[in-house]
């Protein structure tokens, strides 16, 4: 009977974790949707799996743009080309490089494909123009370079 009572307790404490996680990213929307006065510069930019280093990898050479479904299907696009460069194959996807923190938490949730990004990472660097950017698993973070910081 009392590890049935247990069961319950825990069951219900889960509950409401996940009534406050819900809450809290409601609040974060409102947020970004009238808090935030400063205007996004935040860019989408394509990934894939890369063959040759094994690992996915952004294609900093590539267009960056403006939102997640144009980046998507040029990414898609791109990828299905004959002799596409960079050489790579699926999955493809889009990461969010900004300089808005309630956009790229915003962007994770939205769109992220989560099994391809280890967190929002900010970059320590004063010189960053965009320090939020959704780094991909697999991308160690260098000493001092900056955190995760979602």
């Amino acid at each position: 009977m009392q590890a049935a009572k247990e069961s319950l307790y825990i069951n219900y404490m889960d509950i409401f974790k996940s009534a406050v996680k819900s809450l809290l990213v409601g609040i974060l929307l409102v947020c970004i949707s009238g808090c935030t006065s400063v205007e996004s510069n935040g860019v989408w930019k394509p990934y894939s799996w890369s063959t040759e280093e094994e690992k996915l990898y952004y294609w900093f050479m590539a267009d960056s743009y403006p939102t997640y479904d144009k980046c998507i299907k040029a990414a898609k696009y791109l990828n299905s080309q004959p002799n596409s460069s960079p050489a790579s194959v699926e999955p493809v996807g889009c990461g969010l490089v900004t300089d808005n923190f309630y956009e790229a938490v915003y962007g994770y949730y939205r769109h992220a494909q989560r099994e391809h990004i280890n967190c929002i990472f900010e970059s320590y660097n004063p010189n960053a123009n965009l320090p939020y950017v959704m780094l991909l698993v697999g991308y160690p973070i260098k000493e001092g370079q900056g955190e995760c910081v979602w």
